[in-house]
């Protein structure tokens, strides 16, 4: 076996191809490791100089409505995220839930992170959701060497300020307000293993491969879900039949027993119209119709697609809504007519916003807020809105 090892390297290395490349190899290796990962948490911004959030609520409050303030894909974005927090604050919510991208990371070379090796793999098959002429960058060798040198201003691998732009801007929710904050991984805080213990720190967890947890407020529970990076080759948390997913059948069974009202908060949709990419198959038929559609999930909440969309799935005899909102700052997409969802009640593109929850005993109310127009050719930006509401099974 050592024999055949050694003579496998000998013929690589004969190869003229390889040999006109090892210089820039070895030279980026040595470099590679250095800009890779990205700063680390500044514990300026961090609770106690290490939590993200104050301990959340246990119970609702007296005489008036549990108000929760919902937002995502900030992406790094100081302006548009300041705007959101701004108007949030106005709002006085119980409980805030960021659904997920709060910096602007990408996968090295579209591959899995595995630190410096990730540099010497010469081919990997490349693949993106819903773009087939994606995958003949499967013919570019050494992608992820190609990314951090020659494509780096295309697209940096690594945020320049990490998670610290965001938790900057959010600090006066969370550190001046003191507003309990559930923070839900989106892929783009997801491609790295440093963002993933980072994270981990955020959600209170010692795993980093084991973000999901639960909250309880009152008669209300709040799920978090790891929808993972989808990234070919890297760690899947939505696998059938995976611990995630034994995980959150036995939660909702809890919760059904206890005849509380499950809220699941993820940061990929498994429903959604818009032109960014398909739904990922995992979150629609593993998550949404298997685990969640038999419970008692009125709501489920994502973003991901830099839209509003409010989207009505039935069965089982239930109804769910599915509300997507990624207004923070993340770059605009648009309605896609060829995969217009058969329940969308409604689809806002465009304009930064968050989504505002009132949960009272019977229902659930759900008012779309606009921040800002987010482009010049929008005048009547204010008087975009969307109001819904969502009954609270007894």
């Amino acid at each position: 076996m050592a024999t055949v090892r050694w003579r496998l390297a000998e013929d690589w290395a004969r190869l003229p191809a390889m040999r006109r490349y090892q210089p820039f190899l070895f030279a980026a290796l040595c470099g590679c490791a250095s800009v890779a990962g990205h700063p680390r948490a500044d514990a300026r911004w961090l609770i106690d100089g290490k939590s993200l959030s104050v301990p959340s609520p246990a119970g609702l409050p007296e005489g008036r409505p549990f108000r929760v303030a919902v937002f995502g894909d900030a992406q790094g974005s100081r302006e548009a995220q300041r705007a959101v927090v701004e108007e949030i604050r106005r709002r006085k919510p119980d409980l805030v839930v960021f659904v997920g991208d709060a910096c602007d990371c990408l996968p090295a070379g579209h591959m899995p992170d595995w630190g410096t090796l990730t540099y010497a793999v010469p081919f990997w098959p490349q693949y993106q959701r819903g773009k087939p002429a994606f995958g003949l960058l499967s013919l570019l060798p050494f992608p992820a060497l190609w990314h951090e040198t020659v494509l780096r201003p295309l697209g940096p691998p690594s945020d320049p300020e990490g998670f610290n732009r965001f938790l900057e801007e959010s600090w006066p929710l969370r550190g001046v307000d003191r507003v309990p904050f559930l923070f839900v991984p989106g892929n783009h805080d997801l491609y790295h293993a440093a963002d993933r213990k980072d994270v981990a720190a955020f959600c209170g967890s010692e795993e980093p491969h084991r973000l999901w947890r639960f909250l309880d407020a009152g008669n209300i529970r709040f799920v978090v879900l790891d929808s993972g990076n989808d990234v070919r080759g890297d760690f899947e948390p939505l696998e059938h039949d995976g611990e995630q997913m034994k995980w959150l059948e036995a939660t909702l069974k809890d919760a059904d027993a206890r005849k509380l009202t499950t809220i699941v908060c993820a940061h990929f949709p498994p429903y959604s119209s818009a032109s960014l990419e398909p739904p990922m198959p995992a979150m629609r038929h593993e998550v949404a119709e298997r685990n969640l559609l038999p419970h008692r999930v009125p709501l489920l909440l994502s973003g991901h697609t830099h839209v509003y969309e409010r989207i009505d799935v039935a069965a089982n005899g239930r109804t769910m809504t599915c509300v997507v909102t990624g207004g923070a700052g993340g770059a605009f997409t648009a309605f896609e007519p060829d995969r217009a969802e058969p329940g969308s009640r409604r689809f806002i593109a465009g304009l930064h916003h968050f989504v505002m929850l009132e949960i009272g005993k019977a229902e659930i109310r759900g008012t779309f807020v606009p921040v800002d127009p987010g482009s010049e050719f929008r005048p009547n930006w204010h008087e975009e809105t969307d109001e819904f509401v969502v009954p609270i099974e007894r």
